[in-house]
Parts: C-alpha cells; structure tokens; sequence
C-alpha cells in the first residue's frame, strides 16, 4: 500500500489540493473546502475511488486527469452576450480594429477566444462581426480560435446546441436571425459557426499561440495563483499583434509586467491594447 493511501483524510484532501496547485497552478485557496469536496466527489466518483488518498494516487498516475478535474473546479456561469455593457465595449473594439483594417488594406482577422467553454463567447463574437460588417462580410478572411482544455465540452460546442437560458442577453433579432429552433433549442447557423475553429489547447502547459488581432480570456485566469496569472498575462501580450486588443474578465485584474507593457482601453469593461 502506499504512503499516500495511509494519509488520513484531511491530510489527503490537503495534499490534492496541493497537487493541484503545484502542477496546474490553481489556488484553491479562494474556495470553501465544502466547494472543493463536492466538486472532487464527482471526480472520484468518475474514477471509481473513494477517498482523497486514493484520488492523489489517480493523480499522481494519470496526468490527463487534471483537465476534467480543472474544469469541474472552476465551472462558470457562459451565455450568450454575458455581461452586455462589456460586449458593447467589445462592439466598439471590433469596429475600430476593422477600420485599422480597412485603412491598411488587409482584410485578415484573428480573434482567440480563451477557455471558451461551451462555445458562447465565440458564437457572440461572431455575431458582432457579422452585424458590424453585414454585406462586407465575405471582404473580409475571419478566423475565430475557441479553445479550451476540456474535449468533451468543446464537442458540445462545436454542436452549438443551446438552452433558452442561455439567451436571456441577447437581441431577439440576433436569436432570429443566427440561430434555428429545434423543440426547446436553438442550434447556431452555418453562417456563425464558419468562423470558429474549435480546438482543445492548454494555456498552462501548451505550445503558445500568436498573431491575434484581439485575445479574449474572460473570468478564467481568476482561478490561478497570482504568479501564473502575471505568466498568462504576459503571454496574452506576445499573443497579439501590435495594435491587438486583449479582453479579461470584470472581475479581473491585470498584474505584474503586463501591467506597463499594455495600454488601457476602457479600464471598466477590462480591456487593453498592445502599442503599436
């Protein structure tokens, strides 16, 4: 038997939490251990173990199990336009980044989105560029990143299947017009889901991604301990083009050497640009 399945129960369930934070960088710190436990509880149902000191083993012998484990930790509320007052402000964003566009001749246009979840972000996205541009639209080459650690939520993503509760931000004419009711959903158009190209991808462990027009990662790095959040920050910024608009969450703050090296935007709705 190993030492770790000998561990009493509160040190075990100190020692994931450990684990966690010394291998994917997640402070746990912020939750209530009752959080923690319920959450775990579905994880080592998942795996068929019973105790903590028998889920550090899983851990321990399986990698891969840190990616659902992370997004049953720091499961988020996503719908569709979360946060208007903030995607009017991303509105403004797009409109100034596609005259820039227009001015320089160039009509290619990257957007990440980062921890996409379940695909709302994106879809909104989408829908904005294709408002904003209406009959140029096909002038310009859109390329829409989403990506996420969790497969089995982008696969739901990519289907693009949704709840009516998860529209309750959302012009009817946009639900009309981008979206086709099946029963008790609503299932996004061919016409939005051209843009996106979901992909499952690591922030923490991951080759980097690069050359975007605008990086939005919102109400994701929150989960992080202080130090990897100034690491993402920071690679968020050699992401961007220059001139790139970087979106984080209202609830988020930006720290350490990104701090001087963007400029802000508009310091309410949390977005930033990096100088030409």
């Amino acid at each position: 038997m190993s030492e770790v399945i000998l561990l009493s129960e509160d040190r075990a369930f100190e020692a994931v939490k450990k684990k966690i934070y010394d291998t994917r960088g997640l402070d746990t710190r912020q939750y209530k251990d009752s959080y923690i436990k319920r959450r775990l509880a579905t994880r080592m149902r998942a795996t068929g173990v019973e105790s903590y000191g028998e889920y550090l083993g899983v851990l321990n012998r399986n990698a891969e199990e840190f990616n659902p484990l992370l997004n049953a930790l720091t499961i988020n509320v996503t719908e569709f336009f979360r946060n208007p007052e903030t995607y009017e402000a991303i509105e403004d964003v797009l409109k100034e980044l596609i005259l820039e566009k227009e001015k320089k001749g160039r009509n290619l246009i990257r957007i990440w989105s980062a921890g996409c979840s379940s695909g709302e972000e994106p879809y909104s996205i989408a829908i904005l560029l294709s408002e904003i541009l209406k009959d140029r639209l096909n002038d310009f080459n859109i390329s829409i990143h989403a990506t996420d650690v969790d497969n089995a939520i982008l696969e739901r993503a990519k289907v693009g299947e949704y709840k009516i509760e998860t529209f309750k931000n959302i012009k009817k004419l946009y639900l009309t017009k981008y979206f086709t009711r099946e029963e008790d959903s609503y299932i996004v158009k061919n016409d939005v889901k051209r843009f996106i190209k979901f992909k499952r991808h690591d922030l923490i462990s991951e080759k980097k991604l690069g050359l975007f027009d605008a990086v939005l990662c919102r109400n994701v790095v929150i989960y992080f301990s202080k130090d990897l959040q100034e690491r993402l920050y920071m690679h968020f910024y050699n992401s961007l083009v220059a001139g790139g608009y970087f979106i984080m969450g209202k609830t988020e703050t930006l720290l350490g050497e990104a701090q001087s090296k963007f400029k802000p935007v508009n310091k309410s709705e949390r977005i930033y640009q990096k100088p030409m």
